[in-house]
């Protein structure tokens, strides 16, 4: 949080960029960071978009000639992130380079086209030269023509100055293009130091948490897929969004219910019951009130949610549970159970667990005596 970043690439709209897609062929998308600095968010920007930085009029003409329709959102978390690159030197911007220089020659032999119909309207053309019966119609003709030539935008050229890549998860880019070259440098100086800060953290930080993050990013795109369909079904107005789980702070959070998902997935058994009654002692806490409690927690107030529930020992330790399950949590005379006779070891353990008929209560006693003499010796 202590990396500084430009204040609209924080904002809902990000700012607009070019996308190379893996054809060749680009169109202008919105390029966003959540508040928490996280997860890097790629979409098509909403119909009559105003907001955050946007690319030059000449800019999208040329794009949304060629553009290939994208309505899917492309997100990428800080710890899938592997570089940023400036330039252009991957295969999506040498496909598009190409594929540029092909229009290109389209647009040459479209205006040479125009020039020679031009050439021969002002030599002056007999009447059995033309379609039209008249001059009037020829007129329309060519002004016609002349309005698609010039309504047909020129190729654009991806400037390599105002270029560059994020490379994730292995060797899958994204290969855009910023409005300007500094606005290039804003944005890839600012993924560069959250990377930065990211490494250096990321070892002092515990495996369990590092796992947490990447079945959090699970649980909170499964979310959003869920959301998105539910939103498409019922929205005609093609600008629902597909990224739901990101509210309007620009924050991504998880419900009590996904929470327990989350547990179950590293590993971390707890009841449905119990995730609850400690999620709303612990939202309390750290003073959530009740809409912000039904909301959810962020992934740092999940992973503090974690450590809170370790500390103060509110989760039942799975050698507590076999134990509790086998022997009983409390004896006979109703207080807590710390020890476990030889006779009932032998019973509810090698007899009834474990199935073990030929065993015998002289063979738990030396077992008994073995554990004992190792625990002394360990002291």
């Amino acid at each position: 949080s202590l990396v500084q970043v430009p204040a609209w690439l924080l904002t809902e709209e990000g700012v607009q960029v070019v996308r190379v897609a893996a054809n060749g062929k680009t169109q202008v998308e919105q390029l966003r960071l959540s508040r928490d600095k996280f997860t890097v968010t790629l979409s098509s920007p909403p119909k009559n978009s105003k907001g955050g930085s946007s690319v030059s009029s000449s800019f999208s003409l040329s794009l949304f000639r060629n553009a290939t329709p994208q309505n899917d959102v492309v997100v990428v978390d800080i710890g899938e992130m592997d570089r940023v690159q400036r330039g252009q030197s991957t295969q999506q911007f040498e496909k598009a380079q190409k594929s540029n220089a092909n229009a290109h020659r389209k647009n040459l032999l479209l205006a040479h086209r125009f020039d020679s119909n031009r050439s021969m309207s002002s030599r002056g053309l007999r009447s059995s030269d033309v379609a039209s019966d008249n001059g009037a119609d020829d007129t329309r003709s060519l002004a016609s023509s002349s309005v698609a030539t010039e309504s047909s935008p020129q190729v654009f050229s991806l400037d390599p100055e105002r270029s560059f890549s994020i490379i994730f998860r292995g060797a899958q880019t994204l290969d855009l293009m910023a409005n300007s070259w500094q606005e290039r440098n804003d944005i890839c100086d600012a993924l560069d130091h959250i990377l930065q800060a990211y490494q250096g953290a990321k070892v002092r930080v515990a495996a369990d948490v590092r796992l947490l993050r990447f079945v959090w990013l699970n649980v909170v795109a499964s979310s959003s897929s869920t959301s998105s369909t539910s939103n498409n079904a019922i929205s005609n107005d093609g600008n629902s969004s597909s990224h739901n789980s990101n509210h309007a702070d620009g924050m991504n959070y998880v419900n009590v219910n996904q929470i327990a998902r989350v547990f179950l997935q590293i590993n971390f058994f707890m009841k449905p019951k119990d995730v609850n009654a400690n999620f709303e002692k612990f939202g309390k806490v750290i003073g959530l009130d009740r809409s912000k409690r039904r909301r959810g927690l962020t992934f740092g107030q999940l992973a503090d949610f974690l450590h809170y529930i370790r500390r103060n020992s509110w989760l039942v330790k799975p050698v507590t549970s076999i134990w509790n399950g086998l022997f009983g949590e409390l004896m006979n005379n109703g207080k807590k159970r710390e020890t476990v006779s030889d006779q009932t070891f032998w019973k509810r353990f090698m007899l009834k667990k474990q199935g073990q008929e030929d065993s015998t209560l002289q063979q738990v006693r030396e077992l008994f005596a073995t554990l004992h003499d190792m625990e002394i010796s360990h002291n």
